[in-house]
């Protein structure tokens, strides 16, 4: 590409897509994610909001944003289900995951991050509650994974448009 920010996007992207791979598969068979993982990625994060900032120092601020934002959300979220039901609703590694992808990702995609796997959550979860007690752990980083692919593969504006949709149940009009 003939734009530097161009072609560190695809770079940031083909650094994140290994690290989301393992989050995804041993979440879903540990039940946890790795601190060590999740720092490498935030480390990585960091650098790269280091060298956008350089170029773009908007830019760099968004990502610092994000990275806050997605660390709020989750993390009010997280001590509301602690208070609610009495135990970890979702753990703090899902937290944690939050943030480095907003490092990654900036304020406005890690909100459409979180909508999406809380999206993608309540469905594999409707379905699961079937096969599976209530009580039983469903672990959240698989749809947060997810989310972020589709963040990555699909535009912010479709993106968007796709969740105004959804949310006001038909009734936005272009």
């Amino acid at each position: 590409q003939p734009e530097f920010i161009q072609n560190l996007d695809l770079i940031k992207y083909m650094l994140l897509t290994p690290l989301l791979f393992s989050v995804a598969v041993i979440d879903f068979k540990e039940n946890i994610i790795p601190n060590r993982l999740l720092l490498t990625m935030a480390e990585i994060g960091l650098l790269l909001t280091f060298i956008y900032g350089i170029s773009d120092i908007n830019l760099a601020m968004d990502m610092l944003l994000g990275m806050l934002v997605g660390t709020v959300i989750f993390g009010i979220l997280t001590l509301l289900g602690r208070l609610v039901s009495g135990k970890d609703a979702m753990g703090m590694g899902d937290v944690k995951l939050m943030a480095a992808l907003g490092l990654f990702f900036g304020s406005s995609n890690i909100l459409a991050i979180s909508i999406i796997s809380f999206l993608l959550g309540a469905i594999i979860s409707i379905i699961l509650s079937k096969k599976r007690k209530i009580d039983d752990y469903i672990p959240f980083g698989p749809f947060i994974v997810i989310a972020a692919y589709i963040s990555i593969f699909v535009p912010f504006s479709a993106i968007l448009f796709v969740l105004l949709k959804v949310f006001t149940l038909g009734l936005y009009k272009v």
